[in-house]
């Protein structure tokens, strides 16, 4: 799908030079920005009065210190938060960051990670 490619793309771009991954492992280096579509096709569908098609995904930060975490959740926010126009190839007519959530791991590493759902109307 290309809304995918594309958001991916942007989200790259806003959280350089950190990476962005469609998935994470052991060995990927911190800090790590994961990006993944919920609900598969299925949950793309027609949305409103305005017919304009809904797509979630969401991001998960992972960062070996809080304030790294919370600068590239920054940097996510403001580059997708009320964002209109173009995104690639694609076209968005609004973008919201709907939730966040934080979490901490301390299981011989410490890791926060920081979880956002982002909304894209097109």
């Amino acid at each position: 799908m290309q809304l995918t490619k594309d958001f991916a793309s942007k989200l790259a771009t806003a959280t350089s030079p950190t990476r962005a991954y469609p998935a994470i492992s052991k060995s990927t280096d911190l800090p790590a920005v994961v990006y993944a579509g919920r609900g598969g096709i299925r949950e793309v569908f027609y949305s409103g009065s305005f017919g304009l098609r809904e797509t979630r995904f969401q991001v998960d930060v992972y960062a070996k210190t809080y304030t790294e975490a919370s600068t590239l959740k920054d940097s996510i926010i403001a580059a997708f938060h009320g964002f209109s126009g173009a995104m690639g190839s694609s076209v968005v007519s609004r973008s919201t960051v709907d939730n966040t959530l934080e979490n901490f791991t301390d299981d011989g590493e410490k890791i926060y990670r920081i979880i956002l759902d982002i909304t894209l109307l097109d």
